[in-house]
């Protein structure tokens, strides 16, 4: 359930800005050209894309991509490429903090200036846009960092049994580490410290691609029609 609205998303207090910024740089390893790999007739990055578009605290949605050809896809997907990285946010040891810098940067010198960040990685393409803005909303109630986080070691298999996805037992019980699922920062009033982690255990959205495997399972997921917020 979500929670209840709190300003700054109460009625008459106006929708803030909140940027989405979706990375997508051109170099991969495990998959080449990663980001604009097939998944479903669609780009990877895509299916990001339109979780950010859908999610209704969203007002912008953006594309950080050092890659011309990245950067045609991404606003064929409907996201805003304003700009092209520079070479020092493209480089494999390149920072998610130092591309959020480098947007928030230029972005400023437009004249824009959003009162809330969320990084969305395309690599989690079943994003359920609900989820996003549950995530918004705990920013605009004071916290300075939102993150996601899943279980070690989970994998996500196909049930035999029932057709349906299972996520592997856990060998660390309750252990967790970061997951690009969802990363906000809240840039205007925040209360200091505080951070609201977020556990990911839904076998949809732990679905995260960084093999051929990954992006396999990923399409017979897809054809299985497994992903009940997804239409055709």
């Amino acid at each position: 359930m979500n929670p209840p609205s709190r300003l700054p998303f109460a009625p008459g207090a106006g929708q803030p800005e909140v940027l989405a910024i979706i990375p997508a740089r051109g170099g991969s390893k495990g998959i080449p050209r990663k980001n604009i790999a097939d998944l479903g007739g669609r780009p990877l990055l895509a299916w990001t894309v339109d979780a950010a578009r859908q999610a209704r605290r969203v007002t912008r949605v953006l594309v950080s991509t050092d890659d011309p050809e990245i950067a045609e896809a991404a606003r064929a997907a409907g996201a805003e490429v304003p700009f092209l990285r520079s070479g020092d946010t493209a480089r494999d040891e390149s920072t998610s903090e130092a591309v959020v810098c480098e947007v928030l940067e230029r972005l400023a010198a437009r004249g824009y200036n959003p009162a809330m960040t969320v990084q969305l990685y395309p690599t989690s393409p079943f994003r359920e846009p609900g989820l996003v803005d549950f995530l918004v909303e705990k920013l605009a109630a004071g916290c300075q960092q939102v993150k996601t986080v899943r279980p070690v070691a989970t994998r996500v298999v196909r049930s035999r049994a029932h057709g349906g996805l299972l996520p592997l037992p856990n060998p660390l019980a309750g252990a967790m580490r970061p997951y690009g699922l969802f990363y906000g920062l809240n840039h205007l009033a925040y209360q200091p410290y505080t951070y609201y982690l977020h556990p990911i255990v839904d076998p949809l959205s732990l679905i995260d691609i960084d093999t051929p495997d990954d992006l396999e399972f990923a399409r017979t997921v897809l054809e299985q029609g497994l992903v009940p917020w997804i239409s055709d």
